[in-house]
C-alpha cells in the first residue's frame, strides 16, 4: 500500500473524495500521497492529493471539475528554487465514475511527458519537505515526571564522594610497596657489598657488580707503580775495592 501523509489528517467528508483516497491508498508502496496541500504557502493553490514516485514523477489529483495549472506552475517554481531540477509533473482530474481506474489514469498521464532525467536522486524527500509543515508532524506527549514529596525537599542530598575518597586505599598500598622495596634495596646494599643481590620485586636496579670509581682508580695507580718498579734496573755498586781483599 502507498504511504499516506500526514498521518494525523482527518478523513474527507465527501463520499467521492473518500472513495478516491481509498483507491489511491491501494497503489504500490513506492507511491507517497500528500493529502490536502497548499502549493507555495498558506495562500497557494489547493490540491487534494499530491502523488510522488521516485522513478516516475509528481501527479496532482483532484475530482472534476478542477483547474490544476496554477498548482503545477507553483510546484515547478519550488523545485527550481530548491535546485533539484524539474521532475515530471502532471495533473489528473478524475470523474466520479472512473475512481476505480485511477491507476490507469496515472499511467496514461505520464505517457505524454518526458521521462525523469537529470534530477537530484533525493528530489522526492525535498518535495515532501517543501509541501509539509510543522503542524503536520505528530508530536508525542511529554512523559509526566514522578511526584516529589515535601519531605524529600527538606532532606539535603547525600554528599558526593570524590576521586580521592574512592581510590585512597589503592594509592596508600602502592606507596607502601614502593617504600618497602626501597628499604629492602638499601639494606641489601649495605650488608652485601661484595656480592650484590638483585631486587626482590624486580622494578628497582640492582647493585653494580664493579667497585666504585675511586677504588678502581686507586687499583690502577697501584698496578702501574708496581710495573714501573719491576722495569727499573737494580742499582750496582762501582767501588774499586769490590771483590778484593785488603
Amino acid at each position: 500500500m502507498a504511504v499516506l501523509l500526514p498521518a494525523t489528517i482527518a478523513p474527507p467528508n465527501d463520499s467521492a473524495e473518500s472513495q478516491l483516497e481509498a483507491m489511491l491508498a491501494r497503489l504500490p508502496a513506492d507511491w507517497t500521497i500528500l493529502v490536502e496541500r497548499r502549493i507555495g504557502g498558506t495562500y497557494g493553490p489547493y490540491v487534494p492529493f499530491v502523488l510522488l514516485h521516485r522513478d516516475i514523477g509528481v501527479a496532482l489529483v483532484d475530482l472534476t471539475p478542477a483547474d490544476l495549472d496554477a498548482a503545477i506552475n507553483a510546484l515547478r517554481a519550488l523545485t527550481m528554487q530548491a535546485g533539484i531540477g524539474e521532475p515530471p509533473i502532471v495533473a489528473v482530474t478524475v470523474v466520479a465514475g472512473e475512481i476505480d481506474h485511477i491507476a490507469n489514469l496515472l499511467a496514461a498521464a505520464f505517457t505524454n511527458v518526458a521521462p525523469l532525467d537529470a534530477v537530484d536522486p533525493h528530489w522526492q524527500e525535498v518535495v515532501i519537505g517543501l509541501l509539509m509543515s510543522a503542524e503536520d508532524v505528530p508530536m508525542a506527549p511529554l512523559r509526566s515526571a514522578a511526584p516529589v514529596c515535601e519531605e524529600d525537599l527538606d532532606e539535603p542530598p547525600p554528599p558526593r564522594r570524590s576521586g580521592f575518597d574512592r581510590y585512597w586505599p589503592l594509592t596508600i598500598t602502592a606507596v607502601a610497596a614502593v617504600i618497602a622495596e626501597l628499604i629492602f634495596y638499601h639494606r641489601v646494599r649495605r650488608l652485601n657489598q661484595g656480592s650484590p643481590k638483585p631486587s626482590r620485586l624486580g622494578f628497582l636496579p640492582s647493585r653494580p657488580r664493579c667497585r666504585p670509581r675511586l677504588h678502581r682508580r686507586r687499583s690502577k695507580l697501584r698496578a702501574r707503580s708496581r710495573r714501573l718498579r719491576a722495569r727499573r734496573p737494580s742499582p750496582k755498586t762501582s767501588s774499586p775495592y769490590q771483590g778484593r781483599t785488603l
